[in-house]
C-alpha cells in the first residue's frame, strides 16, 4: 500500500498544478495562451506539461483552450449589444476572421448565423410589448 501512497501524493500535487494553470486560463482567456506560455506560469516544461494536462484533463491543451473560447463565444452571442469582433478579442483571438473560422469549424455555423439562429429559436426577434 505505500506504493499508492506515494502516487496519491504525486498526483496530487500534478493536480494543483493543472487546477493553477486552469485558472490561469480562465482569467486570461483574452490573452495569448500558448502552451509554452501557460506551461511556463506554472514553472513546467511545456513538453511535460502538455502530457500532464492530457492525462489529468483527459483532453491535450489547445483543444481545451479552444472548447472553453467556444463556450465563452456561445454565451457571449447571447448579448446581441457585443459585437462579434469584440467577441474575437475578448476570447484572445488575434483576428476576427480566425475566430469565425475556429467557431465555423466548431458549432458549423459562423457566429451571426449562430447568433441569429439563437434569436429565432427564442423568439428574440419579436420585441414583446406586454409588461
Amino acid at each position: 500500500g505505500l506504493n499508492h501512497g506515494r502516487y496519491a501524493l504525486r498526483s496530487k500535487s500534478e493536480n494543483a498544478v493543472i487546477q493553477k494553470a486552469l485558472l490561469y486560463i480562465q482569467e486570461n482567456i483574452n490573452e495569448d495562451l500558448s502552451l509554452e506560455n501557460v506551461s511556463s506560469k506554472v514553472f513546467l516544461n511545456s513538453v511535460y506539461f502538455c502530457k500532464l494536462f492530457k492525462r489529468e484533463m483527459g483532453e491535450g491543451f489547445n483543444e481545451y483552450v479552444s472548447k472553453l473560447r467556444m463556450k465563452k463565444a456561445e454565451s457571449l452571442l447571447m448579448i446581441p449589444e457585443i459585437k462579434i469582433n469584440e467577441i474575437s478579442n475578448m476570447l484572445g483571438f488575434n483576428s476576427g476572421s480566425y475566430f469565425i473560422k475556429v467557431f465555423r469549424k466548431h458549432f458549423g455555423l459562423t457566429p451571426s448565423e449562430y447568433r441569429c439562429k439563437y434569436k429565432q429559436d427564442n423568439g428574440l426577434h419579436q420585441t414583446t410589448t406586454s409588461s
